[in-house]
């Protein structure tokens, strides 16, 4: 068996050893792509030189390198650019422009269909339908590419980065903008989103779907139109990213439904319209992050349940937490810094030494009425909230930290 697999590996570098260099340009030998895909052999490099005009899309189907000096690749409003049909194919420094919409394909500058180890790098794609469109693909690296779409709406939009039913893909340094969703995963595992910029999309920054054992860490979530969703996954890792500014009725820094068994941790969730929106969602731990300057920090539903909230900013929110049923007992608020908090701490542990009630009564009653909002910070606001402290009535009184602290915690 050993030496099966030393013949084969060393039948590999044998091919790229003898892998050639294609030059491609208007003053070349070779001054087409079409010319140079023909006369390609496995594990060969086309570098590319000039401005493309397309009329159809490239189809890869063997191991090859297409590297651009910068070279512009233009679909003319008609076509996407490539399509992989291959393994260990590397795509890097192009321009792609100019796809134009299809309602009848999934249309997009880079299409990888049922292929392994692809790698896009420093690539440009502009005025695209979708980006990179990936499906049933693995080991994918997608890293320091921008993305700039062209719709408008949801309905002549698609989504920057799309994969489905894919694995181990890593998400890196990339800046998505102005597609529908920003970053779309749909049945894609043990992958990994680091460090990318998702703005000012039409709809999500990033939805996520069905897809298990994944890491999202140090990225930016801003300005999108609906903001982050993450659905019906377990074992995800969202640690270090900042929500920011994502703001609408239907607008979160972080939704969350049907999540299991994750972590969200050392986030920064700034001025979303609501922070973190909870439904269905358990054993979560959502510890050590920021939650500051929101319309509403958390929403949680009642069918939430033995998630751990601790060590936790939150800081000048319109309202803190809010949940409709009294049934929210299973969450454990602790030891997290409310900036609304009243309390003393008599023997200097910087815990309060009278349990914190995050939620107002007013806040119940907007979320009831909605319109009832244009009486926040109003005289009735603070009588509504003192008669409920006094006598409470409607806010859930097991929604309750028992030990907050004095301090902001200074995180790292």
């Amino acid at each position: 068996m050993k030496k099966i697999f030393l013949f084969c590996f060393l039948a590999i570098l044998t091919i790229k050893s003898r892998a050639g260099k294609i030059q491609v340009c208007a003053s070349c030998e070779v001054q087409t792509i079409e010319k140079a895909l023909q006369q390609a052999k496995p594990y060969d490099t086309i570098l590319l030189r000039g401005t493309f005009r397309l009329d159809s899309a490239y189809t890869i189907t063997m191991p090859l390198s297409i590297i651009g000096q910068q070279a512009v690749l233009d679909g003319q409003g008609k076509t996407g650019m490539w399509v992989i049909h291959a393994n260990h194919v590397l795509i890097r420094d192009l321009i792609l422009q100019h796809t134009g919409m299809s309602y009848v394909e999934d249309r997009a500058a880079i299409s990888i269909s049922k292929s392994n180890h692809i790698s896009i790098i420093d690539v440009k794609i502009i005025q695209s339908f979708f980006g990179i469109y990936a499906y049933q693909s693995k080991h994918i690296l997608i890293e320091r590419n921008f993305f700039d779409g062209s719709g408008s709406s949801e309905f002549n939009a698609a989504n920057g980065i799309h994969l489905w039913y894919c694995d181990s893909v890593n998400l890196i340094d990339n800046i998505v903008q102005h597609h529908r969703d920003g970053i779309y995963l749909e049945f894609t595992h043990n992958s990994e989103i680091r460090n990318n910029i998702s703005s000012n999309n039409i709809r999500y920054g990033m939805h996520f779907m069905f897809s298990n054992n994944d890491a999202y860490i140090g990225n930016t979530f801003q300005s999108n139109g609906a903001g982050v969703a993450v659905m019906y996954s377990h074992h995800i890792q969202m640690k270090k990213n900042t929500f920011s500014r994502n703001h609408g009725p239907n607008a979160y820094g972080l939704l969350l439904k049907e999540i299991h068994d994750s972590e969200i941790k050392q986030n920064y969730f700034v001025e979303n319209t609501v922070g973190i929106f909870m439904e269905e969602c358990t054993r979560l731990n959502i510890i050590g992050n920021n939650i500051q300057s929101n319309g509403w920090a958390m929403r949680i539903t009642g069918s939430s349940s033995n998630n751990e909230i601790t060590q936790n900013n939150f800081l000048q929110n319109s309202f803190d937490v809010a949940s409709l049923t009294a049934n929210v007992q299973d969450n454990r608020f602790y030891e997290n810094y409310w900036s609304d908090y009243r309390g003393y701490d008599l023997n200097g542990d910087n815990i309060g030494d009278v349990p914190f009630h995050p939620m107002r009564m007013f806040a119940y009653v907007v979320m009831r009425y909605d319109i009832s909002v244009i009486l926040l910070r109003s005289l009735l606001e603070s009588l509504l909230n003192i008669a409920e402290s006094v006598i409470p009535i409607v806010t859930p009184s097991k929604l309750v930290d028992l030990a907050p602290l004095m301090k902001p915690i200074q995180h790292d």
